[in-house]
């Protein structure tokens, strides 16, 4: 149960981000749609035991990619207003523009149709 509820929380997160890369929705809606997922899926195996690390292990590389969208850019990613972007900005976060430029660097990195395909195929 742990390995498929794991691979489809996968899936439909990897999908979310491709979705947002072919302009289906504003950086607004993903960052809300993905919210914490990372830490919600507890992805980084700190509170993983016996099968579930084995599992965890087997599905590294897509969770490597989840934890960079996660830590950096949904968690960076600056939405209020306009008007106060770039004091948020000099503070660390990120635009909304840099947001979406990040998203496509990783998804090239780490090759989001390869991970759609493994994922797929589990």
């Amino acid at each position: 149960m742990y390995r498929e509820a794991t691979i489809e929380a996968l899936l439909r997160a990897t999908r979310l981000v491709r979705d947002f890369l072919r302009g289906e929705h504003s950086i607004e809606y993903f960052a809300k749609e993905y919210g914490n997922f990372y830490y919600y899926e507890a992805l980084d195996g700190h509170e993983a035991v016996g099968e579930q690390k084995h599992i965890l292990e087997e599905l590294r590389a897509v969770i490597a990619f989840h934890e960079k969208v996660q830590c950096e850019v949904v968690d960076l990613v600056y939405l209020g207003e306009d008007e106060y972007s770039q004091q948020h900005c000099d503070a660390g976060r990120i635009s909304r523009t840099d947001a979406g430029t990040k998203l496509k660097q990783l998804a090239k990195r780490y090759d989001l149709d390869v991970m759609l395909t493994f994922l797929s195929r589990k």
